[in-house]
């Protein structure tokens, strides 16, 4: 069996830490993220200061303004967390093309073939958390190990700017103290079906118990967890895919749900990325089409074009079809992104875009715009619709720039 070696980046509470890079003084004080500051909104990250005050993730914020009356709330900002975790991407690439995302701010490293070029993991593990810090502002707790489900448990277990490295071999002893609480998929419900009906509370227990004993409670995932309960993961660390999109993205200056306003700035993403993909004569197979709500709440669809192509006359209906598609909430929205796929070189040279050729006017009036745009900037020419449309926000403080651009 090939020996591996996996590290495990773990920044705890990932957007506080990152809120915290642009606001030092929150440092050292109970902080919590929710959406809006009504009593009823949910808490969706807290710091360990706030956890030692009793607070929780899922906790209203009524209840935690009683419980800890020092309490800071920030509102979120996914624009820059998505921003900070592209950036810390980028400083573990330095040291291998095989890392993970985990979720934002925890990060899987299959160290095994740089050896010879960065020395031991731990090493590296010790390089990482310099750069992490004198680069990001960030502090992070790193676990080394043979797999990822121990290098992850092992982060864990030590505090940020903490190093732990666990020797191939030492899986089961290591992991044998620690709470069934920190073994992944081991949620609330099955950790009290633990707890109850099996009086185990530490994850040497679950490994004492016979695989039977184990179906009778759990089932087909009885396997899954005694394999998890001795330190045994054979899942390989899997860069993120990527393939070749165009795309742009806009957070509005003010939330709206003005389906004018909304689509006049659709509009103004397609036009933009069109000319973009007509510059490097790269045509288009989908469009991926994103909205974010002034509540944080997410949705993204993706659906085919009929044919390849970067005219915006083409490109823009699909897109309009799939924001209808998506934006059927009456939330305002806060933020959009548009994302072309592009199409294959065979496709690009073999469609016949039969309609385009009947659509010659449209495609020379395109061009036409194209040319003036280059020689006298993209405002210089704008259709009605968009050109009354208000700026959307451009985030550029000092602080954010030295996070998100060292």
């Amino acid at each position: 069996m090939t020996t591996r070696d996996i590290l495990f980046l773990n920044v705890t509470s990932f957007r506080i830490a990152v809120e915290r890079v642009l606001a030092p003084p929150l440092r050292g004080r109970p902080v919590a993220i929710a959406y809006g500051h009504s009593a009823r909104s949910t808490l969706i990250e807290v710091s360990s200061e706030a956890r030692a005050e009793g607070l929780a993730e899922g906790m209203s914020l009524g209840v935690a303004m009683r419980a800890c009356r020092g309490l800071t709330v920030i509102t979120p900002n996914p624009d820059l967390y998505d921003r900070a975790s592209s950036a810390l991407g980028q400083l573990v690439a330095r040291y291998t093309p095989l890392w993970e995302p985990h979720r934002p701010g925890h990060i899987y490293m299959d160290m095994s073939g740089s050896r010879r070029l960065f020395g031991p993991p731990r090493d590296v593990a010790w390089r990482i958390e310099k750069d992490l810090e004198s680069g990001l502002a960030l502090r992070a707790s790193l676990g080394v190990a043979a797999n990822k489900l121990v290098s992850r448990i092992a982060a864990r277990t030590v505090p940020p700017r903490g190093i732990i490295d666990i020797e191939r071999g030492n899986e089961a002893p290591f992991m044998a103290p620690l709470s069934v609480r920190l073994l992944p998929g081991v949620g609330t419900m099955r950790v009290q079906t633990l707890f109850d009906e099996l009086n185990v509370k530490l994850i040497g227990d679950v490994a004492a118990i016979s695989l039977p004993h184990l179906r009778m409670v759990f089932g087909t995932f009885a396997i899954v967890l005694r394999q998890r309960a001795i330190g045994l993961d054979l899942e390989p660390v899997r860069p993120p895919a990527r393939r070749p999109e165009s795309e742009d993205q806009m957070t509005l200056a003010e939330d709206t749900n003005d389906d004018t306003v909304l689509l006049g700035h659709l509009y103004a993403l397609v036009e933009r990325i069109a000319a973009r993909m007509r510059a490097i004569g790269q045509k288009a197979n989908d469009v991926t089409f994103t909205v974010r709500y002034s509540d944080g709440v997410e949705v993204s669809r993706r659906a085919g074009l009929p044919h390849s192509s970067y005219w915006d006359f083409y490109l823009y209906p699909a897109a309009e079809a799939l924001y209808f598609r998506v934006n059927e909430r009456r939330t305002r929205v806060r933020h959009m992104k548009v994302s072309f796929g592009h199409a294959g070189e065979s496709a690009g040279q073999l469609a016949l875009d039969l309609a385009e050729i009947e659509e010659g006017r449209k495609t020379r009036l395109v061009e036409a715009l194209d040319r003036i745009r280059a020689k006298h900037g993209h405002e210089a020419l704008q259709f009605g619709w968009t050109a009354s449309l208000p700026q959307p926000v451009v985030n550029s403080p000092s602080a954010e720039k030295r996070l998100l651009c060292a």
